[in-house]
């Protein structure tokens, strides 16, 4: 069968479908299968599928009473529970459009989001509610429903809720009636770039996006019905989104929500999910849980001692297993093969729904992330870089036709910005990144130039190169300026001779931690930096860090100073 086939019999088996038609389609047949499991204090409680249904129309209902129209953007900032996907699913039933917004989103990020996304309400944990008062009171239109028991200005979400049921009871017919008028090309959802070529851009992933990449993604690795996963990834990151939202949804999966990343292994020991993806830093600490349980056993351990491992880890159930955001290690890869553990490698960006290749199952064979998805095309261009089409493809970025244009030509083909290499099985390789983008190995995708250039404002900081890809957090080499140095030692009453001497100086060490300090101020978590190293001797061109046109070579950086950099995560 020809990709073209593929395509065809896929889009022919998702016509008409939506997410709301998913979600009626489980009410309907599995009322009393569990949906939704969440801790409350010492213990955990359940929804059902008829109870989803049930709680999304009563906020579908309290959305249209208070006045939100078909096209609205609401955003949502609610970490990992239930009130999330409750509240994304209302807004995508009465045909208005979610924006997950990460929780780590600094107070300027959330302003911009809010503005350039058009935000008419906010559904928000509390602990973030004072990073949108100046949102609130720049744009009084703008409305907060917080999801405790509200704060000034806000209105609680039980109180929402309750509202919702007035709505219902006095006209019943008040969401089926916008539910009728949305459409599988109405969006699914906005998610929002890193901004590595500049601003962050909306991604609008349209229903019809999201339902071929589930058929497809399917078609490959098969998610038994009902089955059990763990929600732990920010829900604003497309991977997180489409493997327990989407994927759950068209499967009346079984989710068990996990609001703080540290509590994964006692989330994983009670819900021994059947599908687990993890990106790679997860993998890597789980991995480091089973050694330790391993460690007894002996170098060869029998089967019987990594069933025990196992489940000790609550994996014993998982028959689908996935990683993906940023390569995994060989090593670890290898590791849980050992262990009857086949990590699939998925490759996709959030302009592609997310996925685009996959590692097939039973494929033994590492070091690459599979070929295309049924139905999806790979091309590589001059270069290398690797291009996408296909009916997963976005419909574009938010009010920004010309940076659409520029990513995806006339005939659908998607730029992906990533340089790879394909095998004459169609197994696509990674080799780089077209675009200067650090990927960590927690799965954030963040634009170096911004965060250097930032730092780079105080006079003693010459040159900065952020290092941070496939590691935890992100590490600077900073290059003090000499020509900066006496007079900044002259002003503070600083005796120093050389750029060596300086490099040593505690007082100009805590001068350039107080510039990091002051860009972090205004970053996420995972973009602030965390350690650095400061370095005597200028990159020049003729020394090979930069390029006769003066643009930093990361790579020749990286390599230079590797064991400078191996110091900074010891």
């Amino acid at each position: 069968m020809t990709v073209v086939d593929e395509r065809a019999e896929l889009l022919a088996g998702i016509a008409g479908q939506t997410l709301t038609s998913w979600l009626s389609r489980n009410a309907e047949e599995h009322p009393g299968s569990p949906a939704l499991t969440w801790r409350d204090g010492e213990s955990w409680r359940t929804l059902s599928w008829g109870g989803y249904r049930d709680r999304v129309e009563e906020v579908g209902a309290a959305l249209v009473a208070t006045g939100v129209e078909h096209g609205s953007r609401i955003a949502i900032m609610a970490g990992n529970r239930i009130e999330h996907v409750i509240c994304d699913l209302a807004a995508v039933g009465v045909g208005a459009v979610p924006v997950s917004v990460y929780p780590t989103m600094s107070v300027e990020q959330v302003a911009y989001v809010a503005a350039d996304a058009g935000v008419t309400l906010a559904v928000l944990a509390d602990d973030v509610i004072d990073r949108w008062r100046a949102v609130r009171d720049a744009s009084s239109g703008l409305r907060i429903v917080a999801l405790g028991d509200g704060a000034e200005g806000t209105v609680g979400w039980q109180e929402f809720v309750s509202a919702g049921s007035s709505a219902l009871t006095g006209d019943p017919a008040i969401v089926a009636r916008r539910a009728a008028r949305t459409d599988p090309s109405d969006p699914a959802t906005v998610i929002y770039t890193s901004g590595t070529t500049g601003v962050p851009k909306g991604v609008v992933l349209s229903q019809a996006n999201v339902a071929f990449l589930v058929a497809a993604f399917q078609r490959v690795i098969e998610f038994p019905p009902g089955f059990v996963n763990i929600s732990y990834l920010p829900l604003a990151h497309i991977a997180e989104r489409l493997f327990s939202h989407y994927i759950g949804l068209s499967r009346h999966g079984h989710t068990w929500f996990c609001p703080d990343p540290a509590g994964l292994p006692e989330v994983l020991l009670a819900s021994r999910p059947h599908a687990f993806l993890g990106v790679p830093r997860v993998w890597e600490k789980l991995r480091a849980a089973a050694e330790h349980g391993l460690a007894a056993t002996g170098a060869d351990p029998a089967p019987a001692a990594v069933a025990e491992v196992r489940a000790r880890l609550g994996l014993d159930r998982c028959v689908v297993c996935l990683s993906g955001a940023a390569p995994m290690r060989l090593d670890v890869l290898e590791f849980w093969s050992r262990l009857g553990l086949l990590v699939q490698q998925v490759y996709g960006m959030t302009e592609t729904t997310g996925v685009a290749t996959v590692h097939r199952p039973g494929d033994g064979t590492f070091g690459h992330v599979g070929p295309a998805l049924p139905g999806v095309e790979l091309r590589l261009l001059e270069g290398g870089e690797v291009t996408v089409r296909g009916p997963g493809v976005m419909t574009g970025y938010l009010g920004r036709p010309e940076d659409t244009a520029a990513v995806v030509d006339r005939d659908g083909w998607l730029r992906t910005g990533d340089l790879g290499a394909l095998d004459d099985a169609g197994r696509l390789r990674i080799v780089g990144r077209a675009k200067e983008i650090i990927v960590t190995s927690g799965g954030k995708n963040i634009a170096p130039v911004p965060i250097e250039a930032k730092i780079a404002e105080h006079p003693l900081v010459g040159q900065v190169c952020l290092v941070g890809d496939d590691r935890p957090y992100l590490v600077a080499l900073v290059v003090l300026d000499p020509a900066a140095l006496a007079p900044w030692a002259q002003a503070h009453g600083v005796e120093l001779t050389d750029v060596q001497e300086a490099v040593a100086d505690a007082r100009v060490r805590a001068a350039v931690q107080g510039a990091i300090d002051a860009a972090n101020g205004g970053l996420s978590r995972p973009e602030q930096v965390r350690r650095f190293a400061l370095l005597g001797r200028e990159w020049t061109a003729d020394s090979g860090e930069l390029t006769p046109s003066l643009k930093l070579r990361r790579a020749v950086v990286r390599e230079k100073y590797a064991e400078r950099i191996d110091e900074l995560y010891r």
